[in-house]
């Protein structure tokens, strides 16, 4: 009966994950709750799967990861690397070897992502051109060390569990790095030549003007808008316009609130397309602002900051718009444009929901932006005025980082806490600010984890994994050893392009145990074959958190991913199994 109640649990969690209509993290909790109330693994250990140390050791990689940002230490690098020519090329392959090698480490494209979108319009470079390579970047450094990726991880937590030993640090260094160097010269060489040269969703340059983006027209005496809030206006639904600043008696009203009410002579600046003003115009009875624009010499003396952002994937903003979240009233921002995945014109910016991957243009207080983006969960793609970054940390971050992999490698810590420490003496040395220690984690995916793992455990009591196996091994008719590694790592491909990857390691991993169990042979062969399965996210957007993240401001489609990651899918299979037979078999 447990096996059957496991086998249903999980076509409902794989379902789910396709759907794509709840949050990974609360299908996980449901199939926790599932197993544990039914009996299938005992109540009162439900959420042990918290305590493991693959969900500690995740947390703690999340966290470096914020020190790598916040010491500057790539933005350095990637500046001082001046030998960039203007082919996408020589950007694409600088950027994507550094990013392996910062992946190696650290699972976050986030890092690198904001400073390769400026060099790529330094270049006069699509951004479309660079961002798949660096989310592809970040997953196939992430497949070289035992800290580099979240199955790797996990792959390595259930060994132990079911052995008594987990994998060393680089033990996955021979497979990983042949693969990532053959995948970073396909990506460089041939990849990016099937993704489309888009111009960046939101046009933002390092001149911009808050003008580029709205119009202004004055409240004339006898405009119907005199005498009414922005509330009563935006409630109305009369105009697809937007209003975003008011400028009254030379004074730049930046923090409206909706209970602002218009009055007579004011200079409203208005966000819409041309045809919603001109509708607009003709039925409030205002008029176009045709003196020398005022707001231009008022901003600057205001010293306000416009900066790029993109929503990333745990934002508390999504499924809201920015009147539901009182953009203007609790953060002090101005929403100047947002943007999708899409290339239409956004009308009403104000009452469009955040989704995952959009692209907002933000105005606000350059010395109250940090704290308040992080508040947003968003991150920061380029700016005016603003910078996020301490190169002067770069040397302490390198000091405390190289301890901690010292002391994994000759064995002083297991990396569960090593790596927990060293980002705790980051934060004591304020490497990362003490505001950013547990904003700097996705906390959906260590949900999902925690949750997840238990089902992973009751797959093997259960005796599924086992079931499984066997059918595995069936339907191969027990052939060569090459078939059925090919066999199991296709099967991994496919469960994690459809949904997350650190999920496709958790179902898989036990199955690969069981598998070398009914063969009589060592496990090494199959988890490591789960563990590249599970790293080889190239065909969609949700398979990965780096493949979101460079949705929107790519402005990419489902199909780039595939058209530009079947290569790379097929490197994996023809070149991974010889190299997984060779070093593990």
């Amino acid at each position: 009966m447990a096996q059957i109640i496991v086998y249903l649990t999980l076509v409902f969690l794989l379902s789910m994950f396709i759907w794509d209509k709840i949050r990974y993290d609360f299908v996980a909790l449901l199939g926790l709750f599932i197993i544990s109330i039914t009996r299938v693994i005992p109540m009162n250990s439900a959420f042990l799967g918290f305590s493991n140390p693959a969900v500690v050791t995740v947390v703690a990689v999340m966290m470096i990861s914020k020190g790598m940002q916040h010491s500057g230490l790539l933005d350095m690098i990637v500046r001082k690397l001046n030998w960039f020519g203007k082919k996408p090329i020589s950007l694409i392959f600088p950027l994507s070897f550094l990013t392996a090698i910062a992946s190696a480490f650290m699972n976050n494209v986030s890092v690198i992502m904001p400073i390769s979108i400026k060099l790529a319009k330094k270049r006069q470079q699509s951004p479309s051109l660079i961002l798949i390579p660096l989310a592809f970047s970040t997953l196939l450094g992430g497949m070289t060390t035992l800290v580099g990726s979240s199955p790797n991880i996990i792959v390595s937590s259930i060994r132990k569990e079911s052995f008594g030993y987990s994998f060393r640090l680089f033990d996955f260094f021979s497979v990983g790095v042949i693969l990532a160097l053959i995948g970073i010269l396909y990506i460089s060489l041939i990849g990016w030549r099937f993704l489309p040269r888009k111009k960046s969703p939101v046009k933002l340059e390092e001149t911009i003007e808050i003008d580029d983006y709205c119009t202004e027209v004055i409240a004339k005496k006898g405009a119907k808008l005199v005498g009414k809030t922005l509330k009563e206006i935006n409630d109305n639904n009369l105009y697809d316009i937007d209003i975003i600043g008011i400028i009254r008696q030379q004074k730049y009203l930046h923090h409206i609130s909706t209970q602002e009410r218009i009055m007579e002579d004011d200079v409203l600046m208005i966000k819409a397309d041309s045809d919603s003003l001109k509708t607009f115009i003709e039925g409030s009875g205002v008029e176009l602002n045709t003196e020398e624009s005022p707001s231009e010499k008022i901003i600057e003396t205001k010293k306000l900051a416009i900066l790029e952002v993109v929503v990333m994937k745990d934002s508390p903003i999504i499924g809201k718009n920015a009147l539901d979240i009182k953009l203007r009233e609790r953060f002090n921002i101005t929403l100047l444009a947002k943007t999708g995945t899409q290339d239409e014109m956004i009308k009403r910016i104000y009452h469009k929901k955040f989704k995952v991957g959009d692209v907002l243009l933000i105005q606000g207080e350059p010395a109250n932006l940090p704290e308040q983006i992080i508040s947003l969960g968003c991150l920061a793609l380029s700016e005016r005025g603003y910078k996020i970054g301490d190169e002067k940390k770069i040397l302490i971050y390198l000091s405390i980082f190289g301890l901690s992999i010292l002391s994994v490698m000759l064995k002083w810590l297991p990396v569960h806490l090593a790596f927990p420490l060293c980002a705790l003496v980051m934060v004591l040395f304020d490497v990362i600010p003490y505001r950013d220690v547990y904003k700097s984690v996705d906390w959906s995916v260590i949900i999902m984890l925690g949750a997840l793992i238990p089902l992973g455990r009751a797959m093997i009591t259960s005796g599924a994994a086992d079931h499984i196996s066997r059918m595995l091994l069936s339907i191969t008719g027990y052939a060569d050893p090459w078939f059925i590694v090919g066999t199991l790592l296709v099967l991994t491909m496919i469960i994690t392009n459809l949904v997350h990857n650190a999920t496709a390691a958790i179902i898989m991993a036990p199955i690969a145990i069981e598998l070398a169990k009914a063969q009589g042979t060592t496990p090494d062969l199959y988890l490591m074959t789960v563990a590249v399965g599970s790293c080889s996210a190239f065909l969609t957007p949700i398979a990965h958190q780096a493949n979101t993240l460079v949705m929107g401001p790519g402005g990419y489609k489902y199909s780039d991913y595939w058209k530009s990651g079947i290569g790379l899918q097929l490197i994996n299979i023809f070149v991974g199994v010889p190299l997984l037979l060779h070093y593990w078999g």
